[in-house]
């Protein structure tokens, strides 16, 4: 049931007054009646203020006050309003030793009983049941309740007195009903764990309000959002001793505050909010970036920044940029608040860690092998008993050459995939096992003693020191971890088993996620204030940030449990009482500064970091009506910016340097380099040059060069079987390469297949079905396979252009009594393009577009073809047939074709085209280009890129950009002719 207690005696209301900052007016409250001398003592005191920020100001304050005067001070018990209703406070009960819930037990409860609970008996509040009922989905769905059911405490109710409010107004008392039953469960399941529920006794404290022994007088200062809880308990103990509400503010508004300083909707929703000089203190900046620069720009125009300016950060998010631009021009900040544990590299890794253990799924694993600490634990662990070094980026390169070979969805996977595929690498094998062992400890073993054996094992070669921020975090980890290990203990009777390794794991994840880690404060630095301790900052130039909607007035909308409406009803902060704190805090700040050196700056943006539209806070919009209209197009104006920051930008550019005169690039080539350097010289840099490219470590099925690679590989083993390469009959041909396919997979991944490799096979096995009767019908016209996989550039097949080795693999050589030698390239690519097939030449030549000159390209490129200029974009099958010629066997001088045999995705897809107006002229004119290219190669042009947009599958555009030129410096690399 909701407290409903009348007492008599009412606080008294103190007006200090606003033409100063707060923690100032509070000094000199507290300091009345001392005449300088001697010791101030402010023992008999409890001071209450709005957060440990506030009240670390108000010591801080009334220790440099006192000094002044050579005198010291007997500090005040100085607290928040949670003081007031911390059942820390209650008497025990005679003879009732059981212990009282804490926030953590009380969601272990919850949680225990949301995963036992028969969801069929709550359809109200569960229509559906969830996807995965897992100890993750009660954890959270608890916390969601809780988050509730601690706001309603704060006004004084249970969620059971909630449901007779609601219920009685028709907001959803079905639900409720189901919410006030799982409440007395819970609570009934604590009991039966020895516990006490928390939030039921929190209610009860105004019955038996106590304070302290010694303290003769409370005084409230500057809390203008008193919950009904923490107010009814100050109303019970104003009967027995002096209790005051300092209110920032004079007098003259008395009536537009209630009996404890909060300020009233009807009052101050309708109040002007003059801002002195508009146009010169308001700013408008387009994203966070610009936010922080023109935050800087204020800041540094006072030579000594700290005491002299503070900054506002209502929006969180604009701590990091902030930060950041201020350590560019070396001014320090300090951010009260803290940094959340879950933004360091602890927790990145215990979560990866959890879900490598808990999924298994082995591109968690390879993640880690990242991270720091754990790469140096896996790399002493994959040390071999020889001298040989295992190094770090070796273990790197190994795993990401299994995942692309035999795409391992588990570490069981990659276990066998190593073990049949990487014999010849011990310390992959031993890497994997390690990584094994751990798993196994962590499923099977006790918890708390595998993550602390872990921990010790990672940092062995560490060397912390005690204020080392990993030391730190540490810290804070084996505190939580200490804690929640207590409160698993006081809830086990709640489970109905015990909580597996990973259970846990979740949970620790869940508890350190909401810790907070504090630096200690440079005596230099410039303070970031949240909005509500704003107040308590005494600095005489305020620059506030994030002046937007949302964020100042903080507003709640749409909320699943308590919307607007419910929160009226039931004494909960609403949107209307947020917005009348906020107006009144505004007001405060601007007063506090209109006298004197005092200015407040305030700055709003258009769209966060991610891109999404912000509004300017509507208090930037209470002025007169005449000077509405103005103040709108003022703030809808053009950004007001020192700079000109954008989402995204690059803070250098790469230099790429020149490669070593004995390059490979420069000794030998092959068509595909050549293709690349045609397309995009510097393309061709980072590929062949660099040898950059990407890995994708969550690859789970083969990409288009594997699939390439398995059609590719079954067709060349036809030359190993006699039968088969003889055959013309389609069926027992595509039998053959049906066979081949499997036997290739089965070698590769294993005996059983995923669903996306499986269906990877099927379209292979389809597209050589299409492809038999081709085959077939080439044994009919006589066309006899010679070779496969034949090899030039090599010692018995040498080929050379310009003196540089071209070394190539020509898929087939088939052979017919009459008409010669044909080559042949197998392609898994459709042919398909604006609706028609491609012929092998439109592969090779492009012609040019229309906004493209012939002086743009070089002039070995060119070349005229059936009647139109096109460009060389290719040269594979011209190699091919040069590479032929070169022979001085009978292969020189019988004819030879050359084509593509495409396997596309559909059957008119699959086709036999050759090439049959490859002549003479056009053959020099690919020799001409070739060796165009390698001696542009040789003299080490890699610059420009291509200037036609990539293919969506460029693994380079996310280097580039969309202009190259403004994320590379070329200046060290010489410049192709244009």
């Amino acid at each position: 049931m909701q407290l409903e207690l009348q007492f008599s005696t009412k606080p008294d209301r103190v007006f200090l007054g606003w033409a100063r900052p707060l923690v100032d007016l509070a000094v000199a409250r507290l300091t009345e009646g001392w005449d300088e001398t001697g010791l101030l003592d402010l023992s008999e005191r409890l001071i209450i203020v709005p957060s440990r920020q506030a009240g670390r100001r108000l010591r801080e304050a009334l220790a440099v006050h006192t000094a002044k005067f050579n005198a010291a001070v007997l500090p005040p018990l100085v607290v928040t309003p949670s003081y007031l209703v911390s059942v820390e406070r209650l008497p025990g009960r005679e003879g009732d030793h059981r212990s009282v819930t804490s926030a953590r037990s009380t969601q272990l409860l919850w949680t225990a009983l949301l995963m036992q609970l028969p969801l069929e008996n709550y359809r109200r509040l569960f229509p559906v049941d969830p996807v995965d009922r897992s100890l993750r989905w009660a954890a959270d769905t608890a916390a969601e309740i809780l988050e509730v059911r601690n706001l309603l405490t704060e006004a004084g109710h249970s969620l059971d007195s909630a449901s007779s409010v609601l219920g009685a107004e028709g907001l959803e008392a079905g639900r409720w009903e189901d919410l006030a039953k799982i409440e007395a469960k819970a609570t009934s399941l604590g009991e039966t764990c020895g516990l006490r529920d928390e939030a039921k006794l929190r209610v009860t404290l105004a019955e038996r309000a106590t304070v302290p022994e010694g303290i003769r007088q409370i005084e409230v200062i500057g809390v203008p959002d008193l919950k009904p809880l923490a107010a009814s308990i100050l109303e019970a103990l104003a009967d027995q001793l002096s209790v005051a509400i300092l209110i920032q503010g004079p007098s003259s508004l008395a009536k537009t505050f209630d009996d404890f300083g909060r300020p009233l909707a009807g009052d101050w929703l309708e109040r002007e909010l003059p801002i002195p000089f508009p146009k010169q203190r308001i700013h408008r900046a387009i994203n966070p970036t610009a936010q922080a620069s023109i935050a800087r720009r204020l800041v540094s125009s006072h030579a000594e920044p700290s005491g002299c300016a503070a900054i506002g950060l209502p929006d969180p998010e604009l701590a990091a940029p902030i930060e950041r631009h201020f350590a560019e021009v070396a001014v320090p900040t300090y951010n009260p608040a803290g940094e959340s544990l879950r933004q360091s590299g602890i927790y990145f890794l215990l979560k990866t860690l959890a879900d490598a253990f808990h999924q298994d799924r082995f591109r968690d694993y390879r993640t880690l092998l990242n991270l720091p600490y754990f790469g140096d634990a896996a790399r002493r662990a994959a040390q071999l008993d020889d001298d040989r070094r295992v190094s770090l980026p070796q273990l790197q390169r190994l795993c990401d050459d299994l995942i692309l070979e035999t795409l391992p969805g588990t570490l069981g996977e990659a276990r066998a995939g190593a073990k049949r595929r990487f014999s010849a690498s011990p310390e992959l094998t031993r890497l994997l096992d390690w990584m094994a062992s751990w798993r196994d400890r962590f499923r099977g073993g006790d918890f708390s003693e595998s993550l602390t054996a872990f921990l010790i094992e990672l940092h062995a070669d560490s060397r912390l020191q005690t204020r080392d921020p990993l030391a730190t975090s540490l810290r804070e980890i084996a505190s939580a971890f200490d804690d929640l290990q207590s409160d698993l203990v006081a809830t086990a009777p709640a489970f109905r088993s015990t909580l597996t390794s990973s259970d846990q794991f979740q949970l620790l994840l869940s508890e350190i996620a909401s810790a907070r880690l504090y630096k200690e404060r440079d005596p230099g630095a410039v303070e970031l204030q949240g909005w509500l301790e704003l107040a308590w900052e005494d600095a005489p130039h305020l620059i506030v940030t994030g002046m937007n909607d949302d964020f100042v007035p903080e507003s709640i909308i749409g909320h699943a449990y308590l919307p607007d409406s419910a929160r009226t009803l039931l004494g909960v902060e609403d949107n209307a009482a947020r917005e009348a704190r906020d107006r009144f805090l505004f007001s405060a700040l601007l007063a506090s500064r209109a006298e004197g050196d005092g200015r407040v700056d305030l700055i709003f943006g258009r769209e966060t970091s991610g891109g999404d539209p912000l509004r300017p806070s509507r208090l930037l919009f209470q002025c007169s009506d005449a000077e509405l209209p103005e103040r709108t197009l003022f703030l809808f104006g053009e950004e007001d910016t020192v700079e000109t920051p954008v989402a995204r930008t690059v803070a250098f550019p790469l230099v790429p340097r020149p490669l070593p005169s004995d390059h490979r690039v420069f000794e030998t080539s092959s068509p595909s380099a050549l293709k690349t350097y045609l397309r995009c010289p510097f393309r061709f840099y980072l590929n062949y040059g660099l040898k950059m490219e990407p890995i994708d470590i969550t690859k789970r099925e083969m990409d288009a060069a594997d699939f390439g690679n398995l059609v590719h590989h079954a067709l060349e083993s036809l030359v190993e079987d006699s039968a088969a390469a003889a055959s013309s009959d389609p069926d027992e041909i595509k039998d053959y390469l049906h066979a081949a396919v499997d036997r290739l997979l089965r070698d590769r991944f294993g005996k059983r297949l995923t669903t996306p490799l499986v269906v990877q096979r099927e379209a292979a096995r389809k597209r050589l079905a299409w492809w038999a009767p081709i085959e077939g019908y080439q044994r009919e016209e006589g066309w006899e396979i010679k070779s496969s996989e034949e090899a030039f550039g090599s010692e018995g097949w040498p080929f050379e252009l310009s003196g540089i080795t071209i070394r190539g693999r020509i898929d087939r050589i088939d052979h017919h009594p009459e008409h010669g030698f044909r080559v042949i390239d197998f392609k898994t690519l459709s042919p398909m393009q604006g609706g028609k097939l491609r012929g092998v030449a439109e592969y090779h030549l492009s012609p040019l577009k229309k906004a493209d000159a012939p002086e743009d390209f070089p002039e070995w490129q060119l070349v005229e073809h059936e009647g139109t200029l096109k460009r060389w974009t290719d040269l594979q099958i011209p190699l091919y047939r040069l590479a032929m010629a070169s022979q001085s066997d009978d292969r020189a001088e019988s004819p030879i074709t050359c084509g593509y045999a495409t396997l596309g995705k559909s059957e008119p897809e699959v086709r036999l085209d050759l090439w049959e107006d490859l002549d003479a002229e056009l053959l020099e004119s690919a020799r001409r280009c070739a060796i165009g290219a390698l001696e542009s190669i040789r003299s080490g042009r890699f610059w420009p890129p291509m200037s036609e947009p990539p293919p969506r599958w460029d693994p380079y555009s996310e280097i580039l950009g969309a202009d190259p030129s403004a994320t590379i410096d070329p200046a060290l690399l010489a410049t192709h002719p244009d």
